[in-house]
């Protein structure tokens, strides 16, 4: 749309210049007539002209049939106002592709504001979609299920499951600003930024080395595509038990691997059959 307009005032220019060449030559050719009635001469090929130039020598003469003699010769009214007319379209024209310069300017400048309006538009879409594509690919989730020691599961000696789990997510909810949601009889922590996971792994880390009477499944997952296939793949984690470990697929390691700095090392658990697919289980553990 944004070409045809402007080849509209292309075509629009090339057609009024053409009119005012056509004016100034019609204004020579009236000229000559002139010139040719005043003296008596006769120009055959101005015949061909004739019918046009007469009409606008009609009209001058519609206004005014008046004449002067000068230098010997009957200088007709009607001519001059011809001649008149003729350069009042020579300037018609060229004060018309005056006009249509500045409507072009005007609908340029008015073009390149939508059009940086909308680039602006876009680069804000843009710039927003990335962050939710930044936000989607930097959350992980970490899934916790307790249970209590066998050293300490005697009933003499009081502990209390649910009551260690309350300490235990006091404890991570004070360092880590995250609420915990109940999922499968286990306890689920949500994080959004994958590049600082060696914080969220040195806390759980210090639970596992903590003096409490508990014994930890610890798994961690990246939500890569829905939060259901997420939690599909933790659950499979939780599934297979590595008690006091912080279990976790191999595409979560491969992806840690890439972080620029990371402190903790991996190593593989072993291999396990999913379906018909042969899946790595690996776990984070401390560089000593």
């Amino acid at each position: 749309m944004h070409q045809l307009i402007l080849k509209i005032f292309s075509k629009s220019k090339n057609f009024i210049y053409f009119l005012k060449i056509l004016a100034i030559f019609f204004l020579m050719l009236h000229l000559i007539l002139w010139v040719q009635n005043l003296t008596s001469a006769h120009y055959g090929w101005l015949q061909i002209f004739v019918p046009i130039l007469n009409v606008f020598i009609g009209i001058g003469e519609s206004i005014s049939r008046g004449s002067i003699d000068a230098f010997g010769a009957l200088f007709e009214f009607k001519y001059m106002i011809a001649v008149l007319i003729y350069i009042g379209f020579y300037y018609l024209w060229n004060y018309t592709i005056i006009l249509i310069e500045k409507l072009e300017d005007k609908y340029d400048d008015v073009h390149r504001h939508f059009k940086k309006t909308e680039e602006n538009a876009y680069n804000v879409t843009l710039h927003t979609e990335q962050k939710i594509q930044e936000w989607k690919i930097n959350r992980y989730k970490v899934f916790v299920t307790t249970s209590i020691k066998k050293k300490f599961s005697h009933k003499e000696l009081g502990y209390d499951l649910n009551e260690q789990n309350d300490i235990m997510n006091d404890f991570l909810m004070k360092k880590t600003g995250v609420q915990m949601i109940m999922h499968n009889g286990g306890f689920l922590y949500e994080f959004d930024n994958f590049f600082r996971i060696d914080d969220t792994l040195e806390i759980f880390f210090k639970l596992i080395k903590s003096s409490a009477p508990l014994d930890y499944v610890i798994c961690v997952e990246t939500v890569e595509e829905t939060d259901k296939l997420c939690l599909e793949k933790i659950d499979e984690l939780a599934g297979l038990g590595h008690v006091n470990k912080i279990s976790t697929f191999a595409d979560c390691v491969y992806r840690y691997k890439f972080n620029r700095g990371h402190r903790y090392g991996t190593s593989q658990l072993g291999l396990f059959q999913k379906d018909n697919d042969t899946v790595e289980v690996h776990e984070f553990i401390e560089i000593l």
